[in-house]
């Protein structure tokens, strides 16, 4: 692509290369990746905003005084043609609401409804108030608490400075994106976060469908700078890549990876045996949108080794759950690549991607049998909670549910200092 573009845009991929040593055509592919994936969030957020702003506003603009309408209206339903809002919402939007009917009137017959289709995220933000109550925002505060306000009826505390704040966030990464600059500074998990907050302050549900179609995450674990896209030499010198997993094209190598580990206890075991059980389905489940995430190793494209974490609840959950805020983590290497080293680099990369997103602890399990294993996970700070790793509460009636004798866990503040000291 870089013929196709100026000298000046390209100029950002590749000094943001050369500063981290990734590729400037693979940050310029990337970047693209992650501007879509966030369209489709933004896209399902305005459709909530729009749908349920518009409705509030129908049923204030039917309901008001007479003297709020210029001499050309009076109280309907139809807030978005020109001159038809009452006051202080016609002060907001009706210059937007003019040319929007513009548009809209070009093409034949107009409607309420055409004509807000066309209002642009821009219009929805302005309608909130983004400062504390004074005289210089009176207006936008009458209309919140009369109308805009049983729009965001889950709105934290009923104040929608915070969530006007992330609209607004929200509206500029929309315009980048549209005119195709770069998002090498975004935060992918913040802007996320505040597309969630609207889309909660509106519907709570609503909000869960759009973090489970999201792709934000995934496209974000996929960012050439990241430490997890990262290569070392195995000990017969093979050039070993990790890379972020992709639940949907990987769900083969996870069903291996869980056969793997089930053979220690169960010889007799297939592939069919983990596809049917719904017990060891749940470790194959990786479900971005509540925060699970994974890794794979691969040499020469080929997958030879992953490692994951994920979440879950009291009412569905693996052999080593603890709480639902601790992430069990499943590893595995394949046949003819044990003993390079790809297990520990594995448990690495993930442990460092772990802390990056603030997760401090994590569980296992693995059989007391598997020295080995146990010996690998104890490098990395697992320890059997009798032993006082686990010294943040009494687990007592999480113990007795699973078994005690398999369960290790690590606090991953103390693993990360312990291998930083062995980088050095």
């Amino acid at each position: 692509m870089e013929p196709h573009l100026s000298a000046a845009r390209w100029l950002t991929y590749s000094t943001e290369a050369s500063r981290t040593g990734a590729s400037a055509e693979e940050l310029y592919r990337w970047n693209s990746e992650l501007g879509s994936a966030f369209l489709e969030v933004v896209g399902h957020v305005e459709c909530c905003v729009r749908e349920s702003v518009d409705t509030a506003l129908r049923a204030w603009n039917l309901v008001q005084d007479g003297r709020r309408f210029s001499a050309k209206a009076s109280p309907s339903t139809c807030w978005a043609f020109p001159d038809h809002a009452a006051s202080p919402l016609r002060g907001i939007v009706n210059q937007k609401a003019k040319e929007a009917y513009g548009r809209v009137s070009r093409r034949g017959h107009a409607t309420n409804d055409d004509i807000v289709a066309q209002l642009s995220f821009g219009v929805w933000v302005s309608l909130l108030p983004r400062e504390c109550r004074s005289s210089k925002n009176r207006g936008r505060w009458l209309l919140w608490d009369e109308a805009v306000s049983r729009a965001f009826p889950r709105c934290r505390g009923g104040d929608p400075v915070r969530v006007a704040k992330a609209m607004e966030r929200i509206r500029e990464l929309r315009n980048r994106i549209a005119h195709s600059e770069n998002l090498l500074a975004v935060d992918p998990e913040a802007r996320l976060a505040d597309c969630l907050l609207i889309a909660a302050a509106i519907d709570q549900e609503a909000a869960r469908e759009i973090a489970a179609i999201s792709r934000v995450r995934f496209v974000a674990q996929r960012d050439p700078r990241r430490q997890v896209n990262r290569a070392f030499l195995g000990d017969s010198g093979e050039r070993i890549r990790i890379r972020p997993i992709e639940p949907a094209t990987d769900r083969f190598l996870l069903y291996c990876t869980v056969l793997g580990n089930v053979l220690t206890d169960n010889p007799n075991a297939v592939l069919r045996t983990v596809m049917a059980s719904p017990d060891l389905g749940i470790y194959t489940n990786i479900n971005l949108g509540r925060g699970d995430f994974g890794i794979v190793a691969e040499v020469s494209g080929v997958p030879v080794g992953c490692a994951w974490l994920i979440f879950a609840d009291d009412g569905k959950h693996g052999y080593a759950y603890i709480g639902s805020d601790v992430p069990e983590l499943s590893i595995g290497v394949v046949d003819g690549w044990r003993g390079e080293g790809i297990g520990r680099n594995l448990l690495r990369a993930l442990l460092d991607e772990a802390l990056r997103r603030g997760i401090v602890r994590c569980s296992l399990s693995v059989a007391p049998s598997n020295t080995r294993a146990r010996a690998l996970y104890a490098e990395f700070g697992f320890r059997p909670p009798e032993c006082g790793n686990d010294d943040s509460g009494d687990h007592g009636a999480v113990r007795r549910s699973v078994a005690t004798e398999r369960l290790m866990v690590a606090y991953i503040r103390r693993v990360d200092r312990s291998m930083a000291s062995r980088r050095q």
